[in-house]
């Protein structure tokens, strides 16, 4: 699973950074899709962390394991 290397600023016209634009790019060079907002979390002697909240478009497949029970057995 791709991890997070980079968040990409929106800019405007001149340059200065903007929150519409804004890129996260992921470790297998693919950027995210889906961004709906993007929080960042500063504390004080403390890493920052970062909450992006996405909308997104396709999902993997799901596994589930699955116990058949043989209806004699109930």
């Amino acid at each position: 699973m791709p991890h997070i290397v980079k968040i990409i600023p929106g800019r405007t016209h001149d340059g200065s950074p903007i929150g519409q634009g804004t890129k996260v790019l992921l470790s297998n060079g693919e950027y995210l899709q889906g961004i709906q907002s993007i929080r960042i979390d500063i504390k004080s002697g403390d890493l920052w962390k970062a909450f992006i909240e996405v909308v997104p478009s396709k999902q993997d497949d799901a596994e589930a394991l699955l116990d058949l029970i043989n209806k004699d057995d109930k």
